[in-house]
């Protein structure tokens, strides 16, 4: 049971502090460290036999969620971190440039879902491809996003639960 815990806490504690003393400054390394952050925090609820398995699978999905959060959080942020002197991606890329990585990652997200996890899971997440994005209310799209994607969460959740296992249409991976 410790040794488990010693993944999240060194990985996912390790870059939530190097994000904040250096990372965020720097142009997608703040996205990047915020998916690791997304895949290594959720591990302290998996055996540390079963980090390969379903549970790194299921971590993997909430780290790309968290990629995609990251780039509505840069982007929207990008005004007030230019004012600061901040280097993020959201400010090196601009914002029309930010919106299409937030994209791609998106289609990660519902590729990955897909694959690995379930079909319904991938068309729940989808959703969030089509959400509007106006410039002046970044704050209700990343709401908006951020639903989507706790709605196909749970249905992940709800599949593995009851069935023990994931279903994507390329692996299938056992609890």
């Amino acid at each position: 049971f410790a040794h488990g815990l010693l993944v999240p806490l060194l990985a996912g504690g390790g870059v939530c502090l190097w994000y904040s003393a250096q990372l965020k400054r720097q142009p997608i390394a703040d996205v990047m460290a915020m998916i690791v952050w997304g895949v290594t925090m959720p591990l302290c609820g998996v055996p540390l036999a079963q980090m390969i398995g379903l549970g790194g699978a299921l971590a993997l999905q909430l780290g790309l969620f968290s990629g995609v959060f990251e780039c509505i959080q840069v982007m929207r942020d990008a005004d007030a971190d230019k004012l600061e002197g901040l280097r993020t991606t959201g400010v090196v890329l601009g914002q029309k440039r930010t919106l299409l990585l937030t994209r791609f990652l998106m289609v990660s997200v519902t590729v990955y879902a897909l694959l690995v996890l379930h079909p319904i899971a991938a068309l729940i997440s989808a959703a969030a491809l089509v959400v509007p994005f106006r410039i002046n209310q970044q704050e209700a799209y990343w709401t908006r996003v951020k639903l989507v994607y706790g709605i196909a969460w749970l249905v992940i959740c709800a599949i593995v639960y009851f069935t023990g296992h994931s279903q994507g249409l390329l692996w299938s991976i056992a609890r």
